[in-house]
């Protein structure tokens, strides 16, 4: 019996599988159920890599604050001629150094630069203003600095990212600011051009004395007819353009292009001043800076002086030892007397030296080698004559010397030298001149 053409038809499409339409349908429903999971599998990534930037970021941001914080506090703040400066930032006025980048001098901060973490670019621009402070139930303007670091990148259109820390800085190596007024060289205080009369009172006529050494100048400087009421500062640097201008007045504190030294505050009275700790063979620039009662205004001195420190002098070294007989000439052995059994003939001592070597005490001690106690009258204390150190043993009183080698090394203040200066004689007992060996070792 043969099936229907019905039936075989049927039979046909169940073999056939899925149709065209059927693929499409099932198509479309696996992409409505993918397309959301990929829109949450790239925001995540994108969330992860916006993080990792922002981490990064806020690693630039400390890092340039770690670095603003570490210069010097007089050297924190921007040139005018840098690229990038700006005179305000936030509405608060920043610290400009001066106008232009002294001759020399390399800026130890920059206002903006580029830097790049794997793909990405960063900008960061740092700023440094003045900031005001209270204490002491007083308002004190602009009398520290604050350091901001800002970074920026770009993620995208409309995906620009910005970040910004900052922190206040006390002036470096002196403490706290404590005094009444400004610390800005721009503060918002009265800037006269003769402030509290200081000008009348600047010292004037600095000049150096003779250099005592090569760590120290002393300086001094003509008193001025009316004593201002306040105190002196000096201060001095290796380079002319670090300290404040000379002959220059203002509020404040004076400003500096780098670092320097400066003394403690001194009388108004004072006319000299000894700077000490300094290097040899350099040369060294000062000012003396008269500050008001209160340390709100200050004059520099009419100029600057300058003077360069003695060359080290060279070491002290002692060498050529010599121990002679002062009769005999020879400096290996020498005879107890026939008579008497005590030394036959003075001996010699003699010490060389080359460059500076005073203030030292020289001996020599002299004792029986590889035996113990010392030798009669020993240490003996060498004098000095220009570049020798001598000293003469006597034949007198010496009867105690054991006939043997005897050892003679040098001492100073009271140490043996490193590396050992010695020298090595034999004492012999009493030979008739004509039978006495010629060789040093032996009688």
């Amino acid at each position: 019996m043969t099936r229907s053409s019905g039936s075989r038809q049927r039979q046909a499409r169940g073999e056939a599988g899925f149709t065209l339409v059927e693929q499409v349908i099932a198509i479309a429903v696996v992409a409505v159920i993918l397309v959301p999971v990929a829109g949450l599998v790239y925001s995540g990534m994108a969330t992860a890599a916006s993080s990792r930037h922002s981490g990064d970021a806020v690693a630039l941001a400390e890092a340039q604050l770690s670095h603003s914080s570490s210069i010097p506090y007089q050297a924190l703040g921007f040139y005018a001629d840098q690229a990038g400066y700006v005179s305000s930032y936030q509405g608060q006025g920043t610290v400009k150094l001066a106008d232009t980048t002294p001759s020399g001098v390399t800026p130890q901060l920059f206002p903006s630069q580029t830097v790049q973490v794997g793909t990405v670019k960063y900008t960061v621009n740092s700023y440094v203003v003045w900031a005001d402070a209270n204490g002491q139930g007083q308002f004190y303007p602009q009398a520290y600095k604050r350091l901001y670091a800002t970074v920026s990148w770009y993620e995208g259109p409309g995906a620009n990212n910005v970040i910004s820390q900052n922190t206040l800085v006390y002036p470096g190596g002196i403490g706290p600011y404590s005094g009444p007024g400004s610390q800005s060289p721009t503060g918002v205080l009265a800037e006269p051009a003769n402030p509290f009369g200081l000008a009348a009172t600047v010292p004037t006529n600095l000049g150096v004395t003779p250099d005592p050494g090569e760590t120290e100048i002393d300086l001094t400087w003509t008193a001025p007819v009316t004593s201002p009421t306040g105190y002196y500062v000096v201060e001095w640097a290796t380079a002319s353009n670090i300290l404040p201008n000379a002959n220059t007045s203002g509020t404040g504190k004076p400003g500096s292009n780098g670092s320097m030294q400066a003394s403690t505050h001194l009388a108004s009275s004072s006319t000299s001043y000894q700077l000490q700790g300094l290097s040899a063979s350099t040369a060294y620039w000062m000012v003396v800076i008269a500050f008001s009662a209160g340390g709100t205004a200050w004059a520099v001195s009419s100029s600057q002086v300058t003077a360069t420190t003695d060359a080290a002098p060279p070491p002290c070294v002692l060498s050529g030892f010599t121990v002679t007989g002062a009769s005999s000439g020879n400096t290996g052995k020498t005879y107890l007397a026939r008579r008497t059994g005590g030394m036959s003939e003075n001996l010699n001592l003699v010490l060389g030296s080359t460059g500076t070597c005073s203030g030292m005490s020289v001996t020599v001690s002299a004792a029986p080698t590889g035996g113990s106690g010392t030798d009669t009258g020993s240490p003996y204390s060498l004098a000095q004559t220009g570049s020798q150190w001598t000293y003469t043993v006597p034949t007198t009183g010496q009867t105690t010397w054991s006939t043997t080698q005897h050892t003679f090394s040098v001492l100073v203040n009271g140490a043996l030298l490193n590396p050992l200066v010695a020298q090595s004689m034999i004492v012999c007992t009493y030979v008739a001149p004509g039978q006495r060996s010629s060789a040093q070792n032996q009688c």
